[in-house]
């Protein structure tokens, strides 16, 4: 069990080696060029979880902020309107745990999921009820010359 505590322990040190290498080149990109700041934001989420679940690798509560960090990255990327990265995280946020442990907490990131993915549709929505009523007001026919 050692074994792969250790292996474990190193790929996590690998890993945020390579995001933080990331960050660096990924910052230096934004401020010379003006780049996609969304990668730069999740990359950060990414190296702060991994901080923290190292940090709480031998607690008794580990599982609850592995589901508080999952919910993190959930809410990222709703915010993103990325909503099938959302579900992705929302799933494995599902499988860290057993089927009725914190069962509670799964249905409100899933019912939180839904609701704002309803919220964004019905805002999208609008947005296109607005572009195609103003080109569609009673006032084309005289911009056209059409009785």
């Amino acid at each position: 069990m050692s074994i792969y505590l250790n292996f474990f322990l190193i790929l996590v040190k690998i890993l945020t080696f390579f995001i933080l290498l990331f960050l660096f080149f990924q910052s230096m990109y934004i401020v010379v060029v003006g780049g996609d700041v969304h990668s730069f934001y999740l990359m950060s989420y990414i190296l702060l979880s991994l901080s923290i679940v190292k940090f709480f690798n031998y607690s008794c509560n580990r599982n609850v902020y592995i589901v508080v960090l999952a919910s993190f990255s959930s809410f990222y990327f709703i915010l993103a309107q990325e909503y099938f990265l959302s579900l992705i995280s929302f799933v494995y946020s599902i499988l860290l745990f057993k089927v009725n442990k914190l069962l509670v907490t799964k249905k409100i990131l899933f019912l939180i999921l839904i609701c704002s993915l309803v919220i964004h549709q019905n805002n999208y929505i609008k947005d296109i009820k607005n572009k195609y009523n103003q080109e569609d007001s009673g006032e084309t026919w005289q911009k056209y010359g059409a009785l």
